[in-house]
């Protein structure tokens, strides 16, 4: 039976899942900037309203061109 730790789970769960447990820690860092994890979930939630706003649906996929 596997552990609770390999349960399958979204990108979006995992991000909410490390804000609640890391809180202030740095998430991700590219030279002097720095995201903390709780940054990066309100990143995440801020761009799910968004693209829930564009007209986007649950299981509706999409291309981040960057």
């Amino acid at each position: 039976m596997p552990n609770d730790l390999y349960q399958a789970r979204t990108l979006p769960q995992l991000v909410a899942e490390a804000a609640a447990s890391y809180g202030d820690r740095a998430a991700i860092t590219d030279g002097a900037t720095q995201l903390s994890y709780t940054q990066l979930d309100a990143a995440r939630v801020c761009a799910a309203r968004a693209f829930l706003a564009a007209g986007l649906a649950k299981g509706d996929r999409i291309a981040i061109w960057a």
